[in-house]
């Protein structure tokens, strides 16, 4: 794996919940916001999250926009404005390619949150790095895969991710570890910014 991509991976003793924790951390590490508090690596901010927030502590399931704003501003108390770093968002966004090819080229990166349903049910977050397009249209079909590392595949290499938009439901369908599911928000992560 390169180290360019962070990959935590949970170990399975009280933090089978902690996805959320993971992405969160992969995506503050890779987008260096982590400069603004010494520059941990995505591991040791998993473990402040594992260990210092009320729903790590208590191994539950939590928002990655969510976690990134509580360490960024009720752990380190920088008061920095969260909209500058991430950005909450539907499937129903226009399109995930509109939004995420500039980002990610200039450093940015994105946490996927998956259903295995249409209610919302079992859900997982996933960080992604980069997504491959088959044609510049701004048609959602046209991203074809995300560039992804996932906290549960106990790995540290990177996969791509098959997106297949359904356009009935506007939702991308997935296929993960074999299990079917559904794109139902993500977190595009600004890329920190250099003076």
């Amino acid at each position: 794996m390169s180290s360019n991509y962070p990959d935590v991976n949970k170990t399975w003793i009280d933090d089978n919940n902690l996805c959320w924790a993971a992405a969160a951390s992969n995506a503050l590490a890779y987008t260096h916001w982590n400069r603004l508090f010494g520059e941990p690596s995505a591991e040791e901010i998993f473990t402040i999250f594992k260990t210092e927030s009320d729903p790590g502590r208590q191994n539950r399931g939590w928002r990655a926009h969510l976690a990134i704003g509580w360490l960024l501003n009720d752990y380190y108390h920088l008061g920095v404005p969260i909209a500058e770093v991430v950005q909450d968002r539907s499937p129903f966004d226009l399109c995930l390619m509109k939004y995420s090819s500039p980002l990610l080229r200039a450093g940015g990166c994105g946490i996927f949150d998956i259903a295995r349903d249409k209610q919302h049910q079992f859900g997982h977050d996933i960080t992604f790095y980069d997504i491959s397009v088959i044609s510049v249209t701004p048609d959602p079909r046209a991203v074809r895969s995300a560039l992804c590392v996932d906290s549960d595949d106990n790995s540290t290499q990177t996969f791509n991710l098959n997106l297949e938009y359904n356009v009935s439901s506007r939702l991308y369908e997935i296929s993960l570890r074999g299990e079917s599911g559904f794109i139902f928000g993500w977190t595009a992560v600004q890329p920190y910014p250099v003076v």
